[in-house]
Order: structure tokens, then sequence, then C-alpha cells
């Protein structure tokens, strides 16, 4: 199951990167409609869940942002303009894929026995219980939901699906 999850979680960085491709710094920050996740605070934010969550939380590996730059993308952070971010698009679109190779990497590498474990972090236990299903959720179905906002911000701008 290990492999399946990956597979489906390399789907997801190969689908961002194409939603994202033609985005360009001028419009990352804009919000076609209020309250509308705009590209670079999408990008931020799966880039925090894998660096951070996922790969911090969950797998125990060192992450690559900053306490002040999760802050900006977490589970509590809303869409700012773009003044608000001294990184740009590409930044964020990097450390996506750096974070994403490192849980790729961990996920390959794991024993397929930690899928049964129960999940490390406490306030994710009621609604994950097991790393498996915590894993399948952050990496596949979260991703997903964030990838379709950028699907509809891209549709809403006028630009072409992907």
């Amino acid at each position: 199951m290990l492999k399946q999850i990956d597979e489906a979680y390399a789907h997801n960085l190969t689908y961002a990167q194409k939603l994202l491709a033609d985005v360009t710094d001028d419009i990352a920050c804009d919000q076609p409609q209020p309250n509308m996740n705009h590209p670079l605070w999408v990008a931020g934010h799966l880039a925090h869940v894998a660096d951070k969550v996922v790969g911090g939380l969950v797998l125990a590996l060192d992450a690559e942002m900053s306490d002040e730059q999760s802050a900006l993308f977490n589970h509590a952070s809303k869409p700012e303009s773009a003044e608000t971010y001294a990184l740009k698009l590409n930044h964020w679109i990097g450390v996506l894929e750096r974070a994403h190779g490192r849980v790729s990497d961990a996920v390959l590498a794991a024993d397929p026995a930690i899928l049964d474990q129960e999940v490390p972090v406490e306030r994710f236990r009621k609604r994950f219980p097991t790393v498996g299903r915590c894993l399948l959720h952050m990496m596949i179905a979260h991703e997903m939901q964030h990838l379709g906002q950028l699907s509809a911000w891209r549709r809403v701008r006028g630009m072409p699906a992907v």
C-alpha cells in the first residue's frame, strides 16, 4: 500500500506543477472571488503540510521551512496580499517539490507495518488513528482538495484547464 500511496502522491505533484506552470508572480496572489485561496497560498500551504506535517510530525523528518514561514501557510492561516509574502511563487513550488521528495523517499523506505501504527500527532488521532489513515488523507485527499481549488481559480480567471 505504501507504493500505491506514493504513486498517487507523485501524481498530485505533477498536477500541481501543471496547474502552476503558467502562473506568474504578478497574478499569484490574485483573489478573483473574496476569500478564494490563491496560487501562492496553495503552493505554500501544500509545502507546509508536506514539510512540517507529513514529513516532520508524522514521519519525523527534518523540516526545511521555518516556523515563521509555516505560520503563513498553516491550517489557521488565510491567503494574504502579495506584500505579505517575501518569497515568490517559484520558491514555494521548490519547497513543495523538495518536501514531496523527502516524504516519498521516507514512505517508500518505510516498513509496511507503519501503516497500522498509532499516528504520533495526538490532535490527529480522533480523525486519523493510524499513520496509514493520516498518510492517505494528507498525501492524497488533502492535496487534491487544494489542487481542485487551484483548478477553480484558473477557470475563474479565464485560464485553460490542464
